[in-house]
């Protein structure tokens, strides 16, 4: 699904029957939610122009 809000969490995903001859619960690494300050690049609405002018705001965007 492309919409978050209808979206199956990763743990229901794992449940799925179609991923029991996958699923190997002690092999597979848990963590906590990931922040959203961790993608606050996303947030960014550049023009195309924007991107292609300034390079170093590119980078640095990609680098964080």
């Amino acid at each position: 699904m492309f919409d978050p809000e209808k979206r199956i969490t990763v743990e229901q995903a794992l449940k799925h029957p179609y991923m029991a001859d996958l699923h190997l619960e002690e092999d597979e690494p848990t963590r906590e939610e990931v922040d959203h300050l961790d993608f606050e690049f996303e947030d960014y609405n550049l023009t195309t122009q924007q991107l292609k002018g300034n390079k170093i705001f590119k980078v640095d965007l990609l680098y964080e």
